[in-house]
């Protein structure tokens, strides 16, 4: 990574080494935003690809090394365009929705809701986007502060919610349990 910065009309290079952790999870959030971008394939291609991409995402995420966060970070919002085409994108794939409890370590009152894959891979996208930005901005820091605090605020639950619906879709085909 070079890092570019100016001063009084100089431009500085520098080349930076990041952390090897931290060049792998920036490759998955990468290939994750391509995947988003791109035209969809075949559906059940595209469910192998999901239960890939987010397997490598979760790991890669918690192989982060220690992030102090940024308490006064932010980033721009995605255009509404850019999400609504890949949320149309994700509504293709062969499953709707499904059944989960958001926090099952809440009281037993907890009810299950109703969750819509195609606005969890939306979620996911939008989060990492957003802060991938920051990062090809040379705010490093920042970005990476960013999706380890959404990741424990709110993608990685929609990580770990999509994980099981991928799991069952999975299990039942390979069970002929459909």
């Amino acid at each position: 990574m070079i890092l570019v910065t100016r001063q009084e009309n100089t431009v500085h290079c520098e080349t930076l080494s990041l952390d090897p952790a931290i060049e792998k999870y920036v490759d998955v959030v990468r290939r994750y935003c391509l995947w988003a971008e791109s035209f969809p394939g075949e559906p059940h291609r595209e469910m192998i690809t999901a239960r890939l991409l987010l397997s490598e995402l979760h790991l890669s995420v918690i192989n982060l090394p220690p992030i102090e966060f940024c308490e006064d970070s932010k980033s721009h919002p995605l255009a509404q365009e850019a999400l609504k085409s890949v949320h149309e994108r994700f509504s293709q794939l062969p499953v709707a929705g499904y059944w989960d409890v958001f926090d099952p370590l809440e009281s037993c009152e907890n009810r299950p809701v109703f969750g819509l894959l195609a606005d969890d891979l939306t979620d996911i996208y939008r989060d990492l986007k957003t802060h991938l930005a920051l990062f090809d901005a040379g705010r490093i820091n920042e970005a990476l502060s960013l999706w380890r605090f959404n990741f424990l605020t709110n993608w990685g639950y929609h990580v770990a919610g999509v994980q099981h619906v991928l799991h069952s879709y999975f299990a039942n085909e390979q069970l002929n349990l459909d």
